[in-house]
Protein backbone atom coordinates (compact mmCIF):
# COMPACT_ATOMS: atom_id res chain seq x y z
CA UNK A 1 0.00 0.00 0.00
CA UNK A 2 1.30 3.39 -0.93
CA UNK A 3 2.55 5.35 2.05
CA UNK A 4 2.68 1.95 4.37
CA UNK A 5 6.76 1.94 5.56
CA UNK A 6 7.89 -1.54 6.73
CA UNK A 7 8.92 -1.52 10.33
CA UNK A 8 12.78 -1.58 10.67
CA UNK A 9 13.05 -0.01 7.31
CA UNK A 10 16.01 2.36 6.75
CA UNK A 11 14.71 5.87 5.94
CA UNK A 12 17.31 8.89 4.91
CA UNK A 13 16.99 11.34 7.84
CA UNK A 14 16.10 15.28 6.75
CA UNK A 15 19.67 16.86 7.17
CA UNK A 16 18.63 20.62 5.68
CA UNK A 17 18.04 21.81 9.15
CA UNK A 18 21.16 20.33 10.33
CA UNK A 19 22.65 21.90 7.46
CA UNK A 20 21.48 25.14 7.71
CA UNK A 21 22.29 25.57 11.57
CA UNK A 22 25.95 24.28 10.93
CA UNK A 23 26.28 26.99 8.30
CA UNK A 24 24.80 29.34 10.63
CA UNK A 25 27.32 28.42 13.69
CA UNK A 26 30.93 28.12 11.75
CA UNK A 27 31.31 31.95 11.03
CA UNK A 28 29.67 32.50 14.39
CA UNK A 29 32.45 30.95 15.82
CA UNK A 30 35.56 32.23 13.41
CA UNK A 31 33.76 35.70 14.03
CA UNK A 32 34.19 34.92 18.06
CA UNK A 33 37.45 33.82 17.70
CA UNK A 34 38.90 36.91 16.05
CA UNK A 35 37.11 38.66 17.88
CA UNK A 36 39.06 37.28 21.06
CA UNK A 37 42.31 36.67 19.74
CA UNK A 38 42.22 40.79 18.52
CA UNK A 39 41.01 41.34 22.50
CA UNK A 40 44.39 39.43 23.51
CA UNK A 41 47.26 41.23 22.03
CA UNK A 42 45.52 44.49 22.51
CA UNK A 43 45.36 43.67 26.36
CA UNK A 44 48.18 41.51 26.25
CA UNK A 45 50.96 44.16 24.63
CA UNK A 46 50.51 46.91 26.87
CA UNK A 47 51.10 44.03 29.81
CA UNK A 48 53.58 41.91 28.84
CA UNK A 49 57.17 42.82 29.85
CA UNK A 50 60.43 42.40 27.74
CA UNK A 51 63.40 43.99 26.08
CA UNK A 52 62.15 42.81 22.56
CA UNK A 53 58.14 43.89 23.69
CA UNK A 54 59.59 47.29 24.44
CA UNK A 55 61.65 47.90 21.88
CA UNK A 56 58.33 46.47 19.38
CA UNK A 57 56.10 49.07 21.84
CA UNK A 58 58.42 51.74 21.37
CA UNK A 59 58.49 51.09 17.39
CA UNK A 60 54.75 51.48 17.26
CA UNK A 61 54.32 54.63 18.96
CA UNK A 62 52.57 57.50 17.13
CA UNK A 63 51.49 60.93 17.86
CA UNK A 64 47.83 60.55 16.62
CA UNK A 65 46.86 64.70 17.52
CA UNK A 66 43.52 65.04 17.09
CA UNK A 67 41.67 68.43 16.99
CA UNK A 68 38.04 68.29 18.31
CA UNK A 69 35.67 71.17 17.57
CA UNK A 70 32.63 71.72 18.65
CA UNK A 71 30.11 74.53 19.20
CA UNK A 72 31.81 76.07 22.49
CA UNK A 73 35.67 74.42 22.03
CA UNK A 74 38.53 73.48 20.83
CA UNK A 75 40.28 70.18 22.32
CA UNK A 76 43.67 68.66 21.58
CA UNK A 77 44.72 65.28 22.10
CA UNK A 78 47.31 62.21 21.52
CA UNK A 79 47.88 58.76 21.57
CA UNK A 80 48.19 57.87 25.06
CA UNK A 81 51.73 56.65 24.87
CA UNK A 82 52.86 59.86 24.19
CA UNK A 83 50.03 62.05 25.10
CA UNK A 84 52.37 62.87 29.18
CA UNK A 85 55.55 64.16 27.20
CA UNK A 86 53.83 65.92 24.36
CA UNK A 87 50.96 67.54 26.62
CA UNK A 88 52.07 67.82 30.04
CA UNK A 89 49.62 68.91 33.13
CA UNK A 90 48.58 72.13 33.03
CA UNK A 91 49.94 73.88 36.63
CA UNK A 92 46.89 76.09 36.36
CA UNK A 93 44.18 73.83 35.74
CA UNK A 94 45.92 70.55 36.58
CA UNK A 95 44.80 69.21 33.21
CA UNK A 96 46.95 66.15 31.71
CA UNK A 97 47.21 64.76 28.07
CA UNK A 98 45.36 67.40 26.53
CA UNK A 99 44.12 70.67 25.59
CA UNK A 100 40.74 72.63 26.30
CA UNK A 101 40.36 75.84 24.27
CA UNK A 102 37.32 77.36 24.83
CA UNK A 103 35.75 79.92 22.19
CA UNK A 104 36.04 83.14 22.57
CA UNK A 105 32.34 85.55 22.52
CA UNK A 106 33.27 88.70 20.39
CA UNK A 107 31.65 91.31 17.60
CA UNK A 108 33.08 92.80 14.88
CA UNK A 109 33.50 96.19 16.07
CA UNK A 110 35.41 94.31 19.31
CA UNK A 111 38.11 92.66 16.85
CA UNK A 112 38.31 95.69 14.69
CA UNK A 113 39.13 97.88 17.99
CA UNK A 114 41.91 95.22 18.63
CA UNK A 115 43.18 95.36 15.62
CA UNK A 116 43.56 98.99 15.58
CA UNK A 117 45.74 98.43 18.99
CA UNK A 118 48.04 96.00 18.13
CA UNK A 119 51.72 96.52 17.37
CA UNK A 120 53.68 93.70 15.65
CA UNK A 121 55.95 91.71 17.19
CA UNK A 122 59.58 92.63 17.44
CA UNK A 123 60.35 89.18 16.50
CA UNK A 124 59.23 87.65 13.64
CA UNK A 125 58.82 84.25 15.18
CA UNK A 126 56.57 85.57 17.76
CA UNK A 127 52.54 85.45 17.09
CA UNK A 128 51.95 88.34 15.02
CA UNK A 129 48.32 89.84 16.81
CA UNK A 130 47.62 92.38 14.24
CA UNK A 131 47.42 89.57 10.97
CA UNK A 132 45.49 87.96 13.44
CA UNK A 133 42.71 90.49 14.08
CA UNK A 134 42.79 90.86 10.24
CA UNK A 135 42.33 87.13 9.44
CA UNK A 136 39.36 87.59 12.59
CA UNK A 137 37.77 90.26 10.96
CA UNK A 138 37.37 88.41 7.53
CA UNK A 139 36.79 85.26 9.33
CA UNK A 140 33.84 86.41 11.26
CA UNK A 141 32.90 88.24 7.86
CA UNK A 142 32.84 85.34 5.77
CA UNK A 143 31.12 82.12 8.85
CA UNK A 144 28.39 84.50 10.59
CA UNK A 145 28.17 86.71 7.62
CA UNK A 146 28.93 90.15 9.35
CA UNK A 147 27.09 89.42 12.63
CA UNK A 148 25.47 92.42 14.18
CA UNK A 149 26.61 91.57 17.86
CA UNK A 150 28.57 88.53 19.88
CA UNK A 151 29.54 85.62 18.50
CA UNK A 152 31.62 82.52 19.75
CA UNK A 153 34.70 82.09 18.02
CA UNK A 154 37.51 79.28 18.03
CA UNK A 155 40.37 80.53 19.92
CA UNK A 156 42.68 79.89 16.87
CA UNK A 157 45.68 81.79 18.63
CA UNK A 158 45.50 79.80 21.18
CA UNK A 159 45.15 76.94 19.31
CA UNK A 160 48.54 77.70 17.25
CA UNK A 161 50.76 78.22 20.01
CA UNK A 162 49.40 75.28 21.54
CA UNK A 163 50.70 73.44 18.07
CA UNK A 164 53.82 75.13 18.17
CA UNK A 165 54.44 73.39 21.76
CA UNK A 166 53.43 70.45 20.75
CA UNK A 167 55.77 70.34 17.53
CA UNK A 168 58.52 71.10 19.50
CA UNK A 169 57.95 68.45 22.04
CA UNK A 170 57.67 66.35 19.82
CA UNK A 171 60.93 66.60 17.97
CA UNK A 172 62.73 66.75 21.78
CA UNK A 173 61.24 64.00 23.04
CA UNK A 174 60.93 61.13 19.94
CA UNK A 175 63.38 63.13 16.89
CA UNK A 176 62.00 61.37 13.58
CA UNK A 177 60.35 58.14 15.40
CA UNK A 178 56.92 59.36 15.19
CA UNK A 179 55.62 58.34 11.53
CA UNK A 180 52.70 61.03 11.84
CA UNK A 181 54.30 63.77 13.58
CA UNK A 182 53.42 66.02 10.78
CA UNK A 183 49.86 65.19 10.91
CA UNK A 184 46.77 66.92 12.35
CA UNK A 185 43.18 64.88 12.25
CA UNK A 186 40.22 66.90 13.15
CA UNK A 187 36.63 65.82 14.31
CA UNK A 188 34.12 68.09 14.03
CA UNK A 189 30.60 67.90 16.59
CA UNK A 190 27.71 67.88 14.14
CA UNK A 191 26.40 71.20 12.22
CA UNK A 192 29.84 73.07 12.69
CA UNK A 193 29.90 75.44 9.43
CA UNK A 194 32.91 73.97 7.30
CA UNK A 195 34.76 77.19 7.57
CA UNK A 196 35.58 76.88 11.03
CA UNK A 197 37.27 73.78 9.99
CA UNK A 198 39.13 75.80 7.08
CA UNK A 199 40.47 77.99 10.19
CA UNK A 200 41.92 75.29 12.11
CA UNK A 201 43.67 74.02 8.89
CA UNK A 202 44.81 77.78 8.34
CA UNK A 203 46.34 77.40 12.07
CA UNK A 204 48.04 74.44 12.13
CA UNK A 205 49.72 74.63 8.34
CA UNK A 206 52.80 77.06 9.47
CA UNK A 207 54.01 78.15 12.68
CA UNK A 208 53.54 81.41 11.84
CA UNK A 209 50.25 80.99 10.62
CA UNK A 210 50.15 84.43 8.35
CA UNK A 211 53.58 82.84 6.70
CA UNK A 212 53.82 83.50 2.62
CA UNK A 213 55.80 80.62 1.12
CA UNK A 214 55.99 82.15 -1.92
CA UNK A 215 57.64 85.03 -0.51
CA UNK A 216 60.55 83.41 1.04
CA UNK A 217 63.49 82.35 -1.15
CA UNK A 218 64.37 79.05 0.74
CA UNK A 219 61.21 77.69 1.25
CA UNK A 220 59.44 78.37 -2.59
CA UNK A 221 63.11 76.86 -3.82
CA UNK A 222 62.49 73.40 -2.03
CA UNK A 223 59.03 73.48 -3.08
CA UNK A 224 60.13 73.68 -6.39
CA UNK A 225 62.88 71.15 -6.35
CA UNK A 226 60.24 68.58 -4.49
CA UNK A 227 57.97 69.36 -7.60
CA UNK A 228 60.74 68.72 -10.25
CA UNK A 229 61.95 65.03 -8.32
CA UNK A 230 58.24 64.17 -8.76
CA UNK A 231 56.68 65.20 -5.88
CA UNK A 232 52.72 65.79 -6.20
CA UNK A 233 52.40 67.95 -2.75
CA UNK A 234 55.24 68.57 -1.18
CA UNK A 235 52.93 69.77 1.82
CA UNK A 236 51.23 66.44 2.38
CA UNK A 237 54.97 64.71 1.55
CA UNK A 238 57.00 65.30 4.67
CA UNK A 239 60.03 62.71 3.25
CA UNK A 240 60.48 65.69 0.74
CA UNK A 241 60.82 68.27 3.59
CA UNK A 242 64.42 70.02 3.95
CA UNK A 243 65.53 73.09 6.17
CA UNK A 244 63.26 75.80 5.46
CA UNK A 245 60.15 73.63 5.07
CA UNK A 246 60.66 71.80 8.64
CA UNK A 247 61.07 75.11 10.14
CA UNK A 248 58.14 76.71 9.30
CA UNK A 249 56.00 73.77 8.75
CA UNK A 250 53.47 72.59 11.63
CA UNK A 251 51.00 69.93 10.87
CA UNK A 252 50.21 70.72 7.23
CA UNK A 253 48.99 67.00 6.52
CA UNK A 254 45.40 66.81 8.03
CA UNK A 255 43.14 64.12 8.27
CA UNK A 256 38.68 64.05 8.92
CA UNK A 257 37.80 61.10 11.36
CA UNK A 258 34.27 60.68 12.43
Amino acid sequence: MKGKKDVGAYEDPDLVPVMNLVCVLIPLMLWVTTWVTFGQITVLRGAEGGTNKGRQSEEQKRLRLVAILTKGSITLMAGRDVAQDVMPEDVSTGTKGRVDLAHKAMSLDEIRSEGSKCQPPADPREFNDCAYWGYLEKFVGICWKNPAGQVKIPDLKGFNINLRNIKDRVAQAYGEQLDDKDQINIKSEDDIPYCQLVGLMDFSRFRSFDFDWQKDDAFSTEVKEAIEGGVTDPFLDPKSWKDAMKKELLFPVVGFVN
